[in-house]
């Protein structure tokens, strides 16, 4: 997934809020995977648009990891 995709709220409306910084976004996207895997995990059951953040914030949390080396290389280098 590149950092365009990761961003773009055609791909992942529920969870990419427009105008954040990819580091902001990061963020928001991890704490909120971690809010919603508790709060699911305790037993409730899950609405349909809860299914969907959670299904986006996985593909998110399986980019996020790749998207950020590049970012850290690019601030390491002064781009």
């Amino acid at each position: 997934m590149t950092l365009a995709e990761y961003m773009s709220p055609k791909l992942f409306p529920l969870t990419t809020q427009p105008g954040l910084t990819p580091r902001m976004q990061f963020m928001i996207d991890a704490v909120n995977y971690d809010q919603l895997r508790e709060y699911l995990a305790t037993g409730v059951t899950p609405t349909e648009e809860q299914w969907i953040r959670l299904s986006e914030l996985e593909d998110k949390a399986r980019a996020r990891p790749a998207l950020m080396a590049q970012l850290g290389h690019g601030d390491a280098t002064g781009g």
